[in-house]
């Protein structure tokens, strides 16, 4: 079972001027479990999604942009090189059945806004289940 997993992937906004183009979020077991106890609240709630505040989230202006190996993969190491872009209200939403974060770019209004993706809470608790001490994972849109 892997202790912590490496969510990757593109962001979701309105804006076209908002300075933050793609996430990482690295996750450990706790993160796993808090996640699905939230998501048991929705239902027990018969709500549509609790919000939390959350900082776990990296987010980045230019981190998926050119940085593949020569088979097309996206280069882990090279993410761990770019700066973090600045964001205010960063939360966490929980559905019944999946999960996003979002964020504002420090200096911008709600109308730059910027999401994850949304992530399964059963894929997310598969890519648990997989072997070695760390897993990554790239979502796409």
């Amino acid at each position: 079972m892997a202790a912590t997993v490496i969510l990757l992937g593109p962001i979701w906004t309105a804006s076209e001027f908002a300075p933050i183009s793609s996430f990482k979020v690295e996750l450990n077991t706790y993160a796993l479990a808090r996640i699905i106890q939230l998501s048991d609240s929705v239902k027990k709630a018969q709500a549509y999604e609790i919000q939390a505040f959350d900082g776990s989230v990296a987010w980045y202006s230019n981190m998926l942009d050119d940085h593949e190996d020569e088979l097309g993969n996206l280069d882990i190491n090279c993410i761990n090189n770019f700066s973090e872009e600045s964001t205010e209200v960063d939360m966490l939403h929980v559905t019944k059945d999946q999960l996003y974060w979002s964020a504002v770019p420090k200096h911008g209004s709600d109308a730059d806004e910027v999401r994850t993706v949304a992530i399964p809470i059963d894929k997310l608790t598969d890519l648990f289940k997989e072997t070695g001490p760390t897993v990554t994972h790239y979502f796409e849109e």
